[in-house]
């Protein structure tokens, strides 16, 4: 997973003991999309994206989860916004 430019690291998803969460840029095909991040856990059978990133062609990042959606100018705040709508996803 790359992180865009301007953003050094990515934000934490939580601490968790089964280390089942965490970032990365979706498949598209045969290709890695990096334009794009996921915040995801790992189940059972499959992985959960839990909220994404997706960096748009005039520099802003798009930030949804479920419901939510916001256009976002500053990497961090949008990696950040992401990082919390994830987090509330998460069981307890």
């Amino acid at each position: 997973m790359i992180p865009p430019a301007g953003l050094a690291n990515m934000p934490s998803l939580g601490d968790s003991v089964f280390n089942d969460r965490g970032w990365r840029n979706p498949l598209r095909g045969e290709h890695v999309d990096r334009s794009r991040w996921e915040a995801y856990r790992i189940g059972p059978a499959s992985s959960r994206v839990l909220s994404s990133v997706r960096l748009l062609e005039d520099g802003m990042f798009e930030v949804t989860s479920g419901e939510g959606f916001a256009r976002v100018s500053d990497p961090q705040a949008a990696f950040e916004l992401a990082a919390g709508w994830a987090i509330a996803k998460l069981p307890d």
